[in-house]
């Protein structure tokens, strides 16, 4: 018997689409998955500012997938920035046209507005993944690539290496299992008070993020310990940080005059300049970070993830059940794609 078809509309909700990343993209899952049938909106090659298109037409063009029910599955083409910019009207649409039949949503990034609205108004699944539209996806091993292809058709397969991951504080003593979701930090904590916020009460908790320094990511960390969002999950799993090291600012060094202090200042850069304070090393900053988390509110924070930007492509089921193991291993017990 031969393999299902499984047809993919994509579409742009967020940056600029690079039409060669794009074009070498779909390529690459041409000759890796031969069951894949691809159809690319032309909303894809649009541009506005720097979306791809305005936000009318990367709406209608994400909704006239959504709402297509001879696709499968949607797939963002790339993340970036603008996504947020959809979801009124997509709720709008939805209470005028009723619930988009049952999906696949595939993104991350930017595109983790989208994952969370689709699993929560629409009940879709969601995978958080590289998108065709983006570099990420040609860097991916043939080991990767084979696992990314066999979720999407719906193919049980070993997600992550036994025991890959680490707790900050102490251990918990027992298994903890539960329904992960989550995402990009910088996305979550922009929605946080919005009606489109994460709704993260008795879950695993997800994040990853890029580019963002240590002081970005404890101030973010903290809003949403500030606003409730983190009360009362069951776990925090900790994804890549890609380029997010900590940096020492520079202050004035010694001068002997107040005219040599405001020379000093006015030029570009500074100097004479001497470090304010020591460089911490990334995995000490989590440890302040998430500090409040395992000490205060005993949730175990775990980290090591394999997904995220940069290194750490592998996908990621969200709105699906985990066991995360006391010896750091991240279980997958149930998906619902698996099941549709």
């Amino acid at each position: 018997m031969s393999a299902p078809t499984f047809k993919i509309g994509i579409v742009a909700p967020s940056s600029v689409v690079s039409p060669q990343e794009l074009f070498w993209g779909l390529e690459l899952i041409s000759r890796r998955a031969k069951n894949l049938e691809i159809r690319v909106h032309e909303q894809c090659y649009r541009s506005d500012w720097f979306f791809a298109g305005t936000d009318q037409e990367r709406t209608q063009a994400f909704a006239e997938y959504a709402w297509d029910a001879s696709l499968d599955i949607l797939w963002t083409a790339r993340g970036g920035y603008g996504a947020h910019r959809l979801l009124e009207s997509l709720e709008w649409m939805t209470r005028e046209r009723g619930v988009p039949p049952k999906k696949l949503l595939i993104g991350y990034s930017d595109s983790s507005a989208l994952l969370e609205f689709a699993r929560r108004r629409w009940g879709w699944s969601v995978l958080h993944a590289v998108m065709p539209g983006h570099r990420g996806l040609l860097e991916l091993s043939p080991a990767e690539l084979a696992k990314l292809f066999a979720l999407i058709q719906k193919k049980k397969t070993p997600l992550f290496k036994k025991r890959s991951l680490k707790f900050l504080g102490e251990r918990p003593k027992k298994a903890i299992t539960g329904t992960l979701i989550g995402g990009n930090l910088s996305v979550i904590t922009a929605l946080a008070g919005t009606p489109f916020a994460l709704q993260a009460k008795d879950k695993i908790l997800f994040l990853e993020d890029v580019t963002e320094s240590p002081s970005r990511i404890d101030r973010m960390v903290g809003q949403l310990v500030l606003t409730g969002q983190l009360d009362e999950i069951r776990a925090v799993v900790l994804g890549t940080f890609t380029s997010c090291e900590d940096a020492s600012p520079v202050a004035l060094a010694k001068v002997k005059t107040l005219a040599d202090a405001q020379k000093a200042v006015r030029r570009s850069p500074l100097k004479p300049a001497m470090k304010l304070r020591e460089r911490f090393e990334f995995a000490e900053c989590l440890e302040q970070i998430f500090r409040t988390l395992y000490v205060s509110r005993k949730i175990p924070v775990a980290y090591g993830l394999s997904v995220g930007h940069g290194a750490g492509h592998d996908p990621l089921p969200l709105d699906a059940e985990y066991t995360l193991k006391p010896e750091g291993s991240l279980d997958l017990l149930r998906w619902n794609w698996f099941e549709r």
